[in-house]
């Protein structure tokens, strides 16, 4: 039996639910609040049904992804989660992750919804799984990686919504687009900090291709500003109320980095910095369409409850604090 903390750690909790998942739910509420009805029993469960179908594609890309990488992580000293495990243990969880997923499957409402999830597990395969295994093909890595973290689950989110896209394609565009580039930079910041042991065990991941800077000057000069203003337009046309506290949260990162007293990075991993963004995608922005949009009070309660842990929030909070003080010490100062 595998006790619980182990199995948070297999299933690498606190590198999926939080940064991957909460996104996609920012989504659901995002293109939820588009529609006037008000909120129901249907919704609930299509935000629980998303969260069960995103958990369930996670663990078996987490499972699947150490299985692959035992050998290489043997060669470069790095741990691996399933190490010791049995052949017969991994099988056995393998197949459990995968009966759930037919069970979620089987309960996807339109075949829209089951062909994309089907797609997101293929997609998770190939990404691990040898012969293909895409996440030493250079920059076929961060695309699956990315269309398996953000933009499928970001189609799943609109669909599940009730949003047609048909309706708006403008709209929904702009959604999956954002998700490509907000998960590609997320992936090559993984890839980034694995660098070194990538390369120990002839993994070549994009860094290891196209070049240890290269990489961070493509993040930092085409994907963050394509990322940031194509999420600006999909507000701007959605609900523009909420580029208040996407332009308070920017100021206040850029303050907080440039004190050096909360850092920030786009890409380039190191120490405890936090990538840019990070605090709106997967906590601000949930907050901010629930404060301008009072009917979706239970969507984002719920998120909050289930998914924000409170060292998570602590930790932003915490951030905040610390900048508050900066500035009041300043201030303090100047007079």
């Amino acid at each position: 039996m595998i006790n619980l903390p182990e199995a948070l750690k297999l299933i690498r909790f606190k590198q999926w639910w939080i940064y991957k998942i909460a996104p996609a739910l920012g989504v659901f509420l995002l293109f939820r609040a588009e529609n006037p009805e008000i909120i129901g029993s249907r919704d609930i469960i299509h935000l629980l049904l998303l969260t069960v179908a995103l958990a369930l594609s996670a663990t078996f890309t987490s499972v699947s992804n150490d299985l692959a990488d035992i050998e290489s992580d043997r060669i470069a000293g790095k741990y691996n989660r399933l190490s010791g495990w049995s052949h017969n243990r991994v099988l056995a969880l393998l197949a459990g992750i995968v009966l759930a997923g037919a069970a979620v499957e089987a309960l996807l409402p339109g075949v829209g919804l089951k062909i994309c999830f089907l797609i997101l597990w293929i997609n998770w395969a190939l990404y691990s799984v040898e012969p293909f295994r895409a996440k030493k093909r250079g920059g076929l890595g961060p695309l699956l990686d990315s269309t398996g973290s953000h933009v499928i689950p970001c189609i799943m989110a609109i669909l599940l919504s009730g949003f047609t896209p048909e309706s708006d394609p403008i709209k929904s565009s702009l959604a999956v687009l954002w998700s490509f580039l907000w998960g590609t930079r997320g992936i090559i910041w993984h890839q980034l900090y694995d660098f070194e042991h990538d390369s120990k065990s002839s993994i070549r991941t994009m860094p290891g291709v196209v070049g240890y800077e290269r990489s961070i000057f493509i993040s930092e000069k085409i994907l963050f500003p394509a990322e940031t203003g194509v999420f600006i337009a999909l507000l701007a046309i959605m609900q523009p109320a909420l580029l208040i506290p996407f332009f308070v949260c920017i100021i206040m990162e850029l303050a907080g980095n440039y004190s050096s007293v909360v850092p920030r990075e786009i890409v380039r991993p190191g120490g405890m910095n936090w990538l840019y963004l990070t605090d709106y995608y997967t906590l601000i922005l949930p907050l901010s369409i629930f404060f301008s949009s009072p009917k979706s009070f239970l969507l984002p309660a719920g998120i909050i409850i289930v998914f924000f842990l409170r060292g998570y929030m602590e930790r932003i909070f915490a951030d905040y604090r610390i900048l508050y003080r900066f500035w009041r010490n300043w201030k303090t100062r100047q007079e």
